[in-house]
């Protein structure tokens, strides 16, 4: 049997030792030794799994597993469910920045903030209180700002201050500047005068309003002055003139004639009507005449005739207005050899019904031609001869 040197270990020092082989011998510092120390070792049999917990041993390690709803963490704001997961700290943060910033004043305008609770109670002081009947009025109950009670309206003759008052009298200001001059005012009274107004004045009354405008409103158009008004009637009439146009009828004779002169008034024949915007008011049911229809009380007439003949140094000729057979305007010439007499701007009244015509008389001894036609001799178009009556009134 072989055998082997024994070699004895040494320490750091060189020491030799012999090394402990029984764990007994293996102590920590407090005392205990590693066999005590193992026995407190937890095994896996130590390990209780709870509600919803799983415990599975892999060699010396156990795995812990949890199956709870309520550990997972959910990441949004959109769950109804109860007990389904925790929320995330990121939605945290979002609640956090969806909450809007309290504003603690009446000022800001901005429309995303929110108004303070405190606020509110300043806006609940400042409004009307509840309550109140009929006819009361809101009045001060404090002397601090938005101290308001409801309460019954003062009477406008109540007698308040300080008692000097004793009694309250109504008149107008004649009647107190006729008190004040007989020296009859009363220290006790307190004189309120009716027609005084707040500029210190009194107050017109209806029936000196009627009188002002009575003195003071024209109501014609033929006045020149510049301070008077013009009547509202008058503003009707100007604008009735204004928004009808004109109303004119004129009747003419196409064709010229010879006539055998005579002293006598002769009624002109004129033929056509040539132009007529009377809207029916007027009207040329016979040769020559001219009809006033409903509703017209003034017309201005213009007519004319335009003679060739030989001059005759003692000769004249008359051109006349008829109205209803009666003679109411007459114009006289000298004669020439080639001329037009005529009727110019005549205003009259007339009535429904009235019949307008021109004549014509002269003391010539030859034929008279009556040049009518509009084209007289190659001089042109245009009417010559006419008789014209437009609508005034």
């Amino acid at each position: 049997m072989a055998t082997y040197p024994v070699k004895m270990l040494k320490d750091e020092e060189g020491k030799p030792f012999v090394p402990l082989i029984s764990i007994d011998s293996i102590k920590e510092v407090g005392g205990e030794t590693l066999e005590q120390q193992l026995d407190k070792k937890l095994e896996t049999t130590n390990l209780i799994a709870g509600t919803q917990i799983a415990l599975e041993v892999e060699g010396n390690n156990v795995i812990i597993s949890n199956s709870a709803e309520g550990t997972k963490l959910i990441n949004n704001l959109d769950q109804t469910a109860v007990g389904v997961g925790a929320l995330d700290a990121a939605q945290g943060k979002v609640l956090k920045e969806s909450i809007p910033e309290v504003i603690n004043n009446l000022t800001t305008i901005d429309s995303k903030k929110a108004l303070s609770a405190h606020q509110g109670y300043i806006l609940a002081g400042r409004s009307v209180p509840v309550g109140g009947g009929i006819g009361q009025v809101l009045m001060k109950s404090a002397d601090d700002d938005y101290s308001l009670t409801w309460g019954d309206a003062a009477d406008p003759n109540a007698i308040v201050g300080d008692g000097s008052i004793k009694k309250i009298v109504e008149l107008t200001y004649d009647e107190y500047i006729a008190l004040e001059e007989a020296g009859q005012l009363e220290d006790t009274t307190e004189y309120h005068i009716s027609d005084m107004n707040e500029q210190g004045g009194t107050y017109i009354t209806e029936t000196e309003i009627q009188d002002m405008v009575k003195e003071n409103v024209v109501n014609s158009l033929t006045s020149t002055s510049t301070v008077n008004a013009l009547s509202a009637a008058q503003g009707k009439v100007l604008n009735d003139k204004i928004d009808k146009k004109v109303r004119v009828m004129r009747i003419a004779q196409t064709e010229g004639i010879k006539w055998t002169p005579s002293t006598t008034p002769t009624h002109m024949p004129y033929n056509t009507v040539i132009y007529d915007t009377s809207e029916g008011l007027l009207t040329s049911p016979s040769s020559g005449y001219i009809v006033v229809g409903p509703g017209v009380h003034q017309v201005r007439i213009n007519g004319q005739f335009t003679t060739d003949h030989t001059v005759d140094d003692e000769s004249y000729i008359f051109c006349y207005l008829y109205r209803n057979e009666t003679q109411i305007f007459k114009k006289i010439r000298p004669t020439l050899r080639w001329d037009t007499i005529g009727i110019n701007n005549v205003i009259i009244d007339v009535n429904e019904g009235d019949v307008i015509d021109v004549r014509i008389s002269t003391n010539l001894s030859d034929t008279l031609l009556l040049a009518w036609s509009n084209d007289y001799e190659g001089f042109g178009p245009g009417t010559m001869s006419y008789l014209q009556v437009e609508i005034l009134a």
